[in-house]
This record gives structure tokens, sequence and C-alpha cells, in this order.
């Protein structure tokens, strides 16, 4: 576990600095800050790098707090099981080119709230879903993902590429690209579908969540095979999908 305001990189093009572990988490839940700000040049008395950074576990978790990776043009998370975002907090990422790839992508407690910000390109992809996946986990939670261009992966088996899985029970998912597109791939799945309980065999059903597709500048592509769930059970309401491409398609 990192408590801090994030990680920066101070290394060359070529370099890439690497976290092989069973759990990963990074947090700031003192909301600590660089002494000018949230930019590490001054903090260090260093230029920043141009390298790579990889996270690889079986489980990720970005805390709450205001978070910042730079100073790497590529960042990579790779999650074999839950990669998680959990509480009140942001991720800015700094890189040219950000990836998130998780067994499944979600909160991981219920009615968290938390936005992700590439300032290049942000892709999203999978892992194959472990035997401990949960369609319950983080209820109601608040989660935004934007970059330049958003991706969400197509499936390719030949090359072992696993479109990604986003899990927001009876949640807030909004995709946002500010220059590009926003892009669902063959098999890329959004779950925001609602839950039933049972209390003492009387029956209880959450509604539908809310799914928001916008592009700012670019185009909304979803291709066959995506799919979009807000649907819920029993008397329970569906939820809504917006798309938004006001100067694309």
């Amino acid at each position: 576990m990192i408590d801090a305001a994030g990680i920066a990189g101070y290394g060359a093009a070529g370099d890439t600095a690497k976290f092989n572990v069973a759990s990963f988490t990074l947090q700031n839940p003192a909301t600590l800050e660089n002494p000018k700000g949230r930019s590490f040049v001054t903090a260090s008395g260093k230029s920043l790098g141009t390298g790579g950074l990889e996270i690889n576990a079986t489980t990720i978790t970005a805390g709450s707090g205001a978070l910042t990776i730079e100073g790497f043009d590529t960042t990579t998370f790779s999650a074999a099981g839950l990669l998680a975002l959990d509480g009140a907090g942001s991720l800015e990422l700094k890189s040219k080119q950000s990836t998130l790839k998780g067994g499944w992508i979600g909160a991981k407690s219920d009615g968290t709230s938390f936005d992700v910000t590439s300032t290049g390109s942000l892709k999203l992809a999978g892992n194959t879903l472990p035997q401990n996946f949960s369609a319950r986990v983080g209820q109601a939670a608040k989660l935004t993902f934007k970059g330049a261009s958003v991706d969400l992966v197509d499936a390719d088996a030949v090359n072992g590429v696993v479109a990604p899985t986003l899990v927001l029970p009876s949640g807030d998912l909004t995709l946002q690209a500010t220059s590009g597109d926003v892009t669902l791939g063959k098999d890329a799945t959004l779950l925001a579908s609602g839950l039933s309980y049972d209390f003492e065999g009387a029956a209880a059903y959450t509604p539908g969540g809310a799914v928001r597709l916008v592009s700012d500048q670019g185009n909304v592509r979803v291709n066959n095979g995506a799919v979009v769930d807000v649907s819920a059970q029993g008397d329970a309401d569906a939820g809504l999908v917006t798309v938004s491409a006001i100067k694309g398609v």
C-alpha cells in the first residue's frame, strides 16, 4: 500500500518502472500535496521522465483522495482480478497512453465516487474473469473515465486480447473522450443493472443505473457484440443510456 499524492517518473525513454505484487493500493486519504501543488517537478528538483510505468497484481485499488501519476509516457495497470476504484477520489494519469486492465473493473465499496482522467488516450481492457467475480460489488457507485480518446478494446482470441467488463450495479458510469472517439469494442461489457434481494422470503429490487457515452469532438462507436445493460428486475425501474457526440456521430 502506498499513501501518497501519487507516483512520479524520471526515467528516460525505454526505461520501465514495474511493480509485480499480489495486491497493490495507491491512496491519498490525508489529501497530501506536493509543495507547489500537484506537480512533481519542483518537489523533486528534477525533470520528469519519458519512460513507462507497469503495475501488475492480482488486485489493484486506487483509493480515496486526489492521486496523480506523471513522468511516464505510458502507464499500465493490470489486475488479474478486480481493478477497483474505492471511496471518494480521483486519479489523474498524465501519460500519452494509459491502459487499465482487469478481470473486471469497478468500485470496491458501495457509494464510491471516483474520476479517472488521462491527458492522453485511455484504453480499458480485460483479463479472464476470475472465479471470485461478483456482479454485486460496489453498488450505487459513480465512476467517470475520461481521456483524449476512450477505447474499450475488441476481444481477440487469436492474440489473447480480452474485452473489458465494467461492473456498477445500480451505478452511474460515464465514458468521455475530450478530442477523439469513445469506442466500445466487440464483447466489451458495461453492467449497471439492478439487483434483487430476499428479505425473509420477501423480494426487493434495486433500479437499473445510468451509462453515459460522451465524445466532445469525435464519435461514439459501439461495435457488434458490445453489451450495455441498465436493466432491472421485478417492479424496479430500468436505467438510462445516454449517447452524446455533438460534433460527430
